[in-house]
């Protein structure tokens, strides 16, 4: 993994801190990381009120499209936390595709083709070509 070069941190699971109130020890560790939370409200139910303990930090919030934050009943307090990246692909070139026109096409003019070209490939189609066209006309 040493040769995958990314600056864009995320870093998620149950943190155990209640990032809905002040906690100066933890903002401390996520400025000097540089990270923000993604995941907005409560995301544990333990207590009446609820706590958001399961954050999403990044690095890079614009690279996050959205985010969630859903109650899903395999757990007993927690609710499912997510978010989707946007990923960066890219742009596709457009293909370049060359054909000729078949008006002003003659066999001749084919046949002197082929002969031109440098191809093994071509010259032995070129070769079974000339025998199908001669068995044709036969």
């Amino acid at each position: 993994m040493d040769d995958i070069e990314s600056n864009d941190i995320i870093c998620f699971g149950d943190f155990n801190v209640n990032m809905l109130v002040n906690n100066p020890i933890m903002d401390d560790i996520w400025n000097v990381y540089g990270v923000q939370n993604v995941i907005e409200g409560p995301t544990c139910f333990k207590t009446s009120c609820g706590t958001l303990i399961d954050p999403i930090l990044v690095t890079n919030k614009r690279r996050i499209s959205s985010s969630f934050n859903v109650k899903c009943g395999f757990s007993d307090w927690h609710n499912i936390v997510g978010c989707v990246t946007k990923l960066q692909v890219p742009k596709q070139l457009p293909t370049k595709i060359q054909y000729r026109s078949k008006k002003f096409f003659t066999m001749i003019n084919f046949v002197a083709m082929l002969v031109s070209s440098h191809s093994m490939y071509v010259k032995y189609s070129m070769m079974l070509m000339i025998v199908i066209i001669c068995t044709a006309n036969y």
